[in-house]
């Protein structure tokens, strides 16, 4: 049975010409048990007015706001989901449910402090302004424009290892634009710590090839002379190199080289290498050869194997850039539940993979079955 408000409304839209007295008589003849007077309809219908306009007034104050669009407008500028949104004063669950889908209402204040947050004009989230060129972007947007999609994966799996909750509840650790912004520094540091190392082991090597010198020449044994004198010229190349601060060395003039593969040498590469291994972490390490001007390297190894469930499908998708870790469902890669929604998680990164991807993925990333 209907309302004396359900009554009320029905007759007011399907009668507009009634006043308020003649709908009170139609409801008390369909409601007799019901006192309804003028006084009552006229109330009834003010309340729906009211909340007709404030219906009104709520839509106009929502917007509707493209998930993809604010994905690669947070990527672009290096942010976290954690970072964007305490820049925006927004929460972060909100943030990931806007990025999920195609579409998603918010309110207009939090789609204006989101556009602040990301310098751009609100419209650009809604589709209603051209999106930015993201290499025009400042600071870690540039730098994230040109990376390789591995080299990009590295970034996300270390943003992923150092991030942590703190007692207060509040998630930290680093991302893209802080490892940007202090990489002028580390990479002075090593470049000069592996200038320094090249030295000592050069002033090493030059002592040692001076008792051989001497050796050959007290003990007459002359058919290692050739030798000796291609070090030492090695040798004395390398030092020069140094002094200059030529990170990887200058390749030897063909008539200094006594071996054929000489011009491959790479000392900053060496000193990489060197430092991987006193870092006692099986998955920081380098893999290339004599690749230049830096080899190959693979760090987070645990954690992308973890994040793949072991398959080398799903972690060469995600090494290839056909998906990346903001791009997979939260709820995968919870910490918490991790090992439970493995092979789920392997499934849906797998299921993105593409064609070239597909054929290249046991050879470049033999971590299980896949």
């Amino acid at each position: 049975m209907a309302t004396v408000k359900e009554l009320v409304l029905r007759l007011a839209a399907e009668q507009p010409g009634l006043g308020n007295d003649e709908i009170a008589a139609q409801v008390r003849r369909l409601l007799p048990d019901r006192r309804t007077s003028g006084r009552t309809v006229a109330t009834i219908k003010s309340q729906a007015k009211r909340a007709h306009a404030q219906g009104r007034t709520t839509a106009q104050l929502r917007v509707s706001v493209q998930g993809k669009r604010l994905r690669a407008l947070r990527q672009a500028r290096g942010l976290t989901r954690a970072e964007l949104a305490s820049r925006a004063k927004v929460s972060v669950a909100r943030i990931q449910r806007l990025e999920a889908a195609a579409r998603a209402a918010t309110s207009r204040a939090d789609q204006t402090k989101l556009a602040k947050a990301l310098a751009v004009h609100p419209d650009v989230l809604t589709g209603a302004a051209r999106m930015p060129a993201l290499g025009d972007a400042p600071g870690a947007a540039r730098a994230s424009a040109v990376l390789s999609p591995e080299t990009r994966l590295a970034y996300d799996l270390l943003e992923r290892r150092y991030r942590f909750t703190d007692e207060t509840g509040r998630e930290r650790g680093v991302g893209l634009k802080d490892v940007l912004a202090v990489a002028p520094l580390l990479f002075a540091l090593v470049a000069e710590a592996s200038l320094a190392w090249r030295k000592a082991e050069l002033a090493e090597l030059r002592e040692a090839l001076g008792r051989a010198q001497d050796f050959v020449w007290r003990s007459e044994r002359h058919r290692f002379a050739r030798d000796v004198s291609a070090a030492l010229k090695w040798s004395a190349h390398e030092e020069d190199a140094a002094e200059r601060r030529d990170l990887f060395g200058d390749p030897l003039p063909a008539s200094h080289r006594h071996q054929p593969e000489a011009h491959l040498v790479n000392p900053f590469a060496d000193y990489l290498r060197r430092l991987a291994k006193d870092v006692d972490e099986d998955d920081v390490r380098i893999v290339g050869g004599h690749e230049w001007p830096f080899p190959a390297y693979r760090v987070c190894e645990d954690d992308l194997r973890r994040i793949a469930g072991g398959s080398a499908l799903a972690a060469a998708a995600l090494a290839a850039g056909d998906v990346r870790l903001a791009d997979v469902p939260e709820r995968l890669l919870a910490e918490a539940t991790m090992d439970e929604t493995a092979a789920e998680r392997a499934r849906w990164i797998e299921a993105r993979a593409s064609e070239n991807t597909r054929k290249l993925a046991k050879q470049r990333f033999p971590l299980g079955d896949g």
